[in-house]
């Protein structure tokens, strides 16, 4: 499996009005996954489920808001034995806690067309705040944001037994996604 991941919220780089409007996630072009590192190379992942609740008004971020639900169990490497160990008690534990779950209110502007959304980020019932930072283009009523932002998987509780060192897996986690959205009429 071949494909970039980013981390995006919602903003535009063009008006389109005054009132905050729904987006509505476009699944099919959207990507929400991580990079990590095992014995030292990179593999990607994808989530294949998850939803996001997103309301944004381009006049006035400070409002914006934005609920993304990720099923962890949809975490697919294109490893299956992989997939097995990362969903399992020593990592994301999904029988445990199979959702995980990022809020943030307000987006602040960073410059022309960035953005950063200061939020709650929660993995295994862990909720540390982030700051994510991001990238959207309007063409007419549909958005394409993109971004990544580099968590420390311990800070989550993420790795125990064999899976608590650095090595094997690098405590360095890189959440990637690339959004797609329509706005709501």
């Amino acid at each position: 499996m071949k494909f970039t991941m980013f981390v995006a919220a919602a903003a535009l780089t063009t008006s389109l009005g005054a009132q905050a409007a729904d987006w509505t996630v476009i699944h099919d072009e959207s990507v929400l996954g991580i990079i990590g590192h095992q014995n030292g190379v990179a593999f990607e992942g994808e989530f294949l489920d998850f939803d996001a609740a997103i309301t944004f008004d381009p006049d006035d971020p400070a409002a914006a808001t934005i609920d993304v639900q990720i099923d962890m169990s949809s975490l697919d490497t294109d490893n299956p034995q992989r997939d097995d160990i990362i969903r399992g008690i020593d990592l994301f534990y999904v029988a445990e806690y199979p959702t995980a779950r990022f809020t943030a209110n307000g987006f602040a502007v960073e410059g022309d067309g960035a953005f950063a959304a200061v939020g709650d980020l929660t993995i295994r019932d862990v909720t540390q705040q982030v700051s994510l930072p991001f990238t959207l283009a309007i063409e007419g009523g549909r958005a394409h944001a993109i971004g990544e932002l580099v968590i420390n998987r311990i800070d989550f509780d993420v790795g125990h037994g064999q899976w608590a060192a650095n090595d094997p897996v690098s405590h360095e986690v890189t959440i990637t996604i690339g959004i797609v959205a329509d706005a709501a009429n």
